[in-house]
């Protein structure tokens, strides 16, 4: 399928290719091949996001589905028949916590922690529309970029955002990237690139010499 959304590199060197409309697939340059997303008689073809993990599994979630593979073979699934808060939304952004655990962000703005086989939501939300990234500092900090309400900044004691009221130049946050250095990039739809550093947010667009103001991966 022709719509990606989502890459993640296996331990194995393997690409796992998100795709809407298509599924899943697995593969490298020359060849790739779809991975199984039926349960039962339903086929799930709408995923958003795929995330490769420390044990060497594979999760990958999208339209009424969260799928997890290691060991080529599928571990388990998650649908609204042993998920109920999957029974209205969608899985649109994953992250690995940094101790254990697996965030979600779903098309409802919701953020779930899967830890230990239970799934924990979040009662606040803290975004306006879609989850569409994640980024987690080493502290445990956790960034959350959604499609229309900027970016939050979750700590056990304190949630802050920022928007184009505070320092972003685009409510629309397509992707996050925490680099080794602890600078957060912030790639935005119509306000470019923007980088958060020591407490303060810089922008760069087209006027310094980005191709296009819109940045999604």
């Amino acid at each position: 399928n022709d719509f990606v959304r989502g890459v993640a590199e296996a331990a194995d060197g393997a690409l796992w290719v998100a795709t809407i409309g298509g599924g899943m697939y697995r593969g490298g340059p020359g060849r790739f091949e779809p991975v199984p997303s039926t349960i039962g008689t339903v086929t799930y073809p709408f995923f958003e996001t795929v995330v490769a993990t420390r044990d060497g599994s594979l999760w990958w979630g999208g339209a009424g589905a969260l799928f997890h593979w290691r060991d080529g073979r599928e571990v388990t699934h998650y649908t609204r028949d042993n998920a109920e808060w999957l029974a209205n939304t969608g899985v649109t952004a994953l992250h690995e916590d940094i101790r254990a655990g697996l965030w979600i962000g779903t098309t409802r703005g919701e953020l779930l922690l899967l830890r230990d086989g239970k799934f924990q939501l979040r009662p606040q939300r803290v975004t306006r529309g879609a989850v569409t990234a994640l980024a987690q500092e080493k502290d445990g900090t956790l960034w959350v970029g959604s499609v229309a309400g900027g970016l939050a900044r979750l700590r056990p004691d304190e949630v802050a955002t920022f928007s184009i009221t505070n320092g972003l130049l685009s409510n629309e946050i397509r992707t996050l990237h925490l680099d080794e250095d602890g600078t957060l990039w912030i790639g935005t739809g119509g306000g470019g690139l923007s980088c958060w550093k020591n407490g303060r947010i810089v922008s760069f667009t087209t006027r310094q010499g980005l191709g296009d103001d819109t940045v999604s991966q």
